[in-house]
């Protein structure tokens, strides 16, 4: 249960993956996803502070005959050698300034500034000279991955990518960051050789999308992110209106085989989704209503009186995320075979302190584990029963179960990378995981069966389609149990992510498609490929982030 997507959100809504803060803090771990997420996410894009360079001016007598300076010659720049360039990120944000601390002669340029964009195995950051004998941009790829000290991360790197003055560079070096005492944000530095040589005559990779879905395209999509073979798959599908599913994979798992979309994954925080319409159909059938206070129905564990069923269901309860417990994920893998309690779950955050109620949204898994209580406590039946009876069965899901409570498909084996080093395939108990997600993240589903829900609750056939519009966020937050994409909100979803997996759904109600993207691996991320894949299908979602 890991989260690289909560910090990789952007304000507009927009679920983007966590480019170094994701990477550099792998901040999070979150129960059944979050997102991502589970989150997921994860998750934290990265900033520099911007450096200032003071200039300072004397003011000179003139005379009548004011002698002109000789012009200064451009200084012959060197054809390669060693650098450092640094910086100070801030997690959460894209974009920064950096500075040429060794071999601005090398490199032509002083100072400029950055722009960072995750992919599915790497991070990009272009880099564009604002003080320097050069202009242009140069792309650096790098993944930091944390070393044994735990402040303390570090990477290779490699030039991809150069335009301007730089075409031609080529170089590659080694990566380190160091977490600020704070964790808000990191130092990091950059050393290694570069070299100018002829420009590159290959024709850019840039994606031409000419209208139409197809495996061709997709693949297009999934080539630009990186993915090598034996360390995990990451699959694309688009689901139509008509049943129809355009499916492509890149990358192999242990066996060499591909997932389809009928491929069972464990879709760690998009099991809030389905929590959210089981606790919704509660609403509908006059068993509670969105403002009652938890605490009217929740008599198994302590809730805060003031939080209403709409907190828990908005993130705006206050009340704190497993994730943020010390040792929790320690304490998991102790003893994997131990099936987790939800008043458990509950219990382990009480010493945390809470937010006020009512507040900003604060993505917490325990909202929804307090919601799969609820809802056992207003029917007297098992949460997995009444989430089969209430939608699984009324969306006509066919390869959905709770995991640990459940039988049902075997879900895909991914690899993980909790610990330093190449990522590992699963081959441990995975009960202590999957019974602390429960209601929050413990769900196997298909990518088939996310389209046939999302498509039952848009026709009503779920829940009530007035309830069906409450889900829906407003200008990018939470809303029940859904995440917007672009400003008006007009295609929704949740990512998931768990240990092995990272997994996102957004559906198009408009045109009644779903984008499905999964990872078998929780080294890997779809995000990036799907954020392409749903901005070609609904081309004003992109034109929202120019």
């Amino acid at each position: 249960m890991r989260d690289r997507t909560r910090d990789a959100r952007t304000g507009s809504g927009r679920m983007r993956t966590a480019a170094v803060g994701v990477a550099v803090a792998l901040l999070a771990t979150a129960c059944g996803g979050g997102d991502g997420g589970e989150e997921v996410a994860d998750a934290a894009d990265a900033a520099t502070e911007t450096t200032a360079t003071e200039v300072t001016t004397t003011e000179v007598a003139t005379t009548e005959t004011t002698a002109v300076p000789e012009p200064t010659a451009t200084p012959e720049m060197a054809e390669g050698g060693a650098i450092e360039i640094t910086a100070a990120i801030v997690f959460g944000e894209s974009a920064g300034s950096f500075q040429i601390s060794e071999g601005s002669d090398v490199l032509g340029c002083a100072m400029g500034t950055f722009e960072e964009a995750p992919l599915a195995a790497t991070i990009e950051r272009t880099f564009t000279c604002d003080m320097g004998e050069r202009a242009g941009s140069f792309v650096l790829h790098f993944f930091p991955e944390p070393t044994a000290d735990p402040t303390e991360f570090a990477s290779d790197w490699t030039v991809e990518d150069a335009t301007g003055d730089f075409a031609g560079l080529t170089g590659e070096g080694g990566f380190a960051a160091l977490v600020d005492e704070d964790e808000s944000g990191a130092a990091e530095t950059w050393t290694g050789e570069v070299t100018f040589g002829a420009p590159s005559e290959e024709e850019s990779d840039a994606l031409a999308f000419d209208g139409v879905i197809d495996v061709a395209y997709l693949d297009a999509v999934l080539e630009t992110q990186r993915i090598d073979d034996g360390v995990g798959t990451v699959q694309l599908s688009v689901f139509g209106d008509d049943g129809g599913v355009t499916t492509a994979v890149a990358g192999t798992d242990e066996a060499g085989s591909s997932p389809t979309g009928s491929t069972p994954y464990r879709v760690g925080s998009i099991t809030k989704v389905f929590t959210s319409i089981a606790t919704l159909s509660l609403v509908a059938d006059g068993s509670i209503t969105l403002d009652d206070p938890a605490s009217d129905h929740i008599t198994r564990v302590d809730v805060p009186t003031d939080a209403t069923v709409r907190d828990l269901l908005r993130h705006t309860s206050g009340i704190p995320d497993i994730t943020e417990v010390d040792g929790f994920f320690d304490e998991l893998a102790a003893e994997r075979s131990r099936r987790w309690t939800p008043e458990e779950m509950v219990a382990a955050v009480a010493d945390l302190e809470p937010t006020p109620v009512g507040g900003e949204t604060a993505y917490s898994n325990t909202n929804y584990t307090l919601l799969g209580i609820l809802v056992e406590e207003v029917t007297g039946r098992p949460f997995q029963e009444v989430l089969r009876e209430r939608v699984i069965e009324p969306a006509g899901l066919v390869d959905t179960h709770l995991a640990g409570l459940e039988d049902g498909p075997e879900p895909l084996l991914g690899f993980t990378r909790r610990d330093a080093g190449p990522p590992t395939l699963i081959d441990f108990d995975y009960t202590s995981i999957e019974t602390a997600a429960w209601a929050s993240g413990g769900l196997v589903s298909t990518g088939d069966d996310l389209h046939r829900l999302f498509t039952a609750l848009h026709d009503g056939d779920v829940i009530p389609l007035e309830l069906v519009d409450q889900m829906v966020p407003e200008d990018g937050a939470y809303g029940f149990g859904l995440f917007g994409y672009g400003d008006d909100d007009s295609v929704v979803g949740h990512d998931g992510g768990i240990d092995g997996t990272i997994s996102l759904v957004f559906h198009i109600p408009a045109t009644g498609q779903t984008v499905f993207g999964a990872a078998g691996s929780d080294a890997l991320l779809p995000f990036p490929a799907v954020d392409e894949v749903v901005e070609a299908l609904v081309p004003e979602l992109a034109d929202d982030e120019s």
